[in-house]
Formats: C-alpha cells, sequence, structure tokens
C-alpha cells in the first residue's frame, strides 16, 4: 500500500526507464522487489545494506531509491540523512522512499522530517510501484529543474508558480 497516495490526477511519463535503487537486507525481498520493477520498466540496483546503498547513489544517478528502514548498520533513515547533510557527495539525489512491514505513525512522521517522499507497506505489489514510480519519477524531475533554475539564479520552479 502507498501511503501518501494522492490523487489520481495523470503526471507526465518518462521516455527514459527510470533507474531504481532497492536497499533491504533481506534477500528475498530484494529481488521480488527487484522483478516488480523491472515488470514495471525499471532499470534496478541492489544493496543488501545502508553502507552499500550510501556508495552507489556516490559512484551512480538514481531516479528514486527504495530504502528499508531498519537495516544493520545504516538504516533508511540514516541514509536519508546521510545524503541530505553532504549532497555533493553523491552523483544526484534521488526521490527517497522507506518501506517496513511494519509502519507505524511515528515511523511516518520520522520518515516525512527526514526527507522522505513516500512510503511503502510490505508485502509490495505491483500496482503500488507503477503508480508510485510515475510520482517518484515526476518529484525528481521537478526538483533538479528546480535545482538547475536556482543554479541559473532563478527562483525555481515551484516558487514561480506560487
Amino acid at each position: 500500500m502507498l501511503v501518501n497516495d494522492l490523487n489520481d490526477e495523470p503526471l507526465p511519463l518518462r521516455a527514459v526507464p527510470p533507474r531504481v535503487l532497492v536497499a533491504d537486507d533481506n534477500k528475498l525481498i530484494r529481488r521480488i522487489t527487484e522483478a516488480l520493477l523491472i515488470s514495471c520498466g525499471a532499470r534496478v540496483s541492489l544493496a543488501c545494506n545502508g553502507i552499500e546503498a550510501l556508495e552507489q547513489m556516490a559512484t551512480s544517478s538514481f531516479d528514486v531509491a527504495l530504502l528499508d528502514m531498519r537495516m544493520p548498520f545504516v538504516g533508511g533513515l540514516q541514509i536519508v540523512s546521510t545524503a541530505r547533510a553532504s549532497p555533493h557527495d553523491y552523483k544526484r539525489l534521488p526521490t527517497f522512499v522507506g518501506m517496513s512491514a511494519s509502519p507505524s505513525n511515528d515511523l511516518l512522521e520520522l520518515c516525512h522530517q527526514a526527507g522522505m517522499s513516500d512510503f511503502l507497506c510490505k508485502p509490495i505489489c505491483k500496482s503500488d510501484l507503477d503508480k508510485g514510480l510515475v510520482r517518484w519519477c515526476y518529484l525528481a524531475q521537478r526538483w533538479m529543474l528546480d535545482e538547475l533554475e536556482i543554479a541559473r539564479g532563478g527562483r525555481g520552479v515551484e516558487q514561480l508558480t506560487r
């Protein structure tokens, strides 16, 4: 189930397959999520822990990072806070999405405060990924446009539309 299932307004589709990083310490969850994402048209990279996820984000660009909240060493929240504290250490910050089989309101609030864009409840289903990928990639594109506009001395897309 997608937690932030906003509305059904259409969002633009990408011509290029989205690049998705899946970080989960459970091999079965990684493989199932990978198969579902591939069936949605995504290119997928896998990380078995948070340290590996951060290393991959430093060397490759991803549109979306699906992060298990409870991994040994470095969990999803720590990945996001580390990446957001030092964004220049990474190729490009993806849209961060948390994943957990046991979500709580407190965990959802922590994810929001850390800067995650959405949350998936496990078990993950293909329809949630289909809907989510379109929205998450749209958000990633909007943020990239904002960064470009601000770098050029503008105010960013979001500020210009207010």
